[in-house]
């Protein structure tokens, strides 16, 4: 596997991701986010917690 270029595109992947969501109204219940994977990278998520108490 190439590393360099999968870090990249999964760099560029999350900002696009992260500009998409920053245009949306509930943008401003995120408290905070992060990248959660496996050891062998199978499996890539981004998690968010928000403020919303049901």
């Amino acid at each position: 596997m190439d590393y360099d270029n999968f870090k990249n595109n999964l760099v560029a992947c999350i900002g696009d991701v992260i500009s998409h969501i920053q245009t949306k109204s509930y943008w401003s219940d995120v408290s905070s986010f992060c990248l959660f994977t496996d050891e062998s990278y199978m499996s890539v998520a981004l998690l968010f917690n928000t403020k919303i108490l049901f």
